[in-house]
């Protein structure tokens, strides 16, 4: 009687093996890289949500501004490496040292870019007491190996939305 398994019935097995998990990992790859697009496009409709809820209840102005160091706004830095949510109370549309920072966003994905475009080329987003905003403009937020995204659009009334973006835009 024959026992075991040949050499060749093992180079079969094993080939199958490694075909297949090729095959998952780059399903995987692909689940992350929707993943981080998906965590990314929440964080920011999320941070806008919060920021106009914070401005109504609160009584002040609220404002999101890009930022790169997470400690104060710089109109000169990319949205694509965060953002900082706070209440101008002062109504100077400066981050002072007295008003309180309502968030902290960071991207810590390379590969996800976010464009803010408004009229006027604006670094900044203002909420009013009445949960309206300016300006009105939109994100657009990609994926840059995934060549995908989508547009987050905001309108003065306070509405946000997103619809999808064609892969020219990213």
């Amino acid at each position: 009687m024959k026992k075991g398994f040949s050499l060749i019935e093992l180079m079969i097995v094993l080939s199958i093996i490694s075909i297949l998990s090729t095959l998952s990992i780059y399903g995987v790859k692909q689940l992350i890289e929707e993943r981080q697009l998906s965590n990314a496009i929440a964080s920011l409709a999320s941070s806008l949500r919060i920021a106009q809820s914070n401005s109504r209840s609160s009584g002040f102005r609220t404002i999101v501004c890009p930022s790169e160091n997470s400690l104060f706004c710089d109109p000169a830095s990319n949205w694509s490496n965060g953002w900082i949510t706070y209440s101008d109370i002062d109504e100077s549309h400066t981050l002072n040292d007295h008003e309180p920072i309502i968030a902290v966003k960071r991207n810590s994905v390379d590969d996800i870019k976010l464009r803010f475009s408004a009229p006027g080329d604006p670094q900044k987003i203002i909420f009013y007491r009445n949960g309206r905003m300016w300006p009105n403009g939109s994100f657009v937020i990609c994926h840059t190996k995934r060549q995908e995204g989508v547009r987050i659009i905001m309108t003065q009334s306070g509405r946000i939305r997103r619809t999808g973006i064609v892969k020219t835009e990213c």
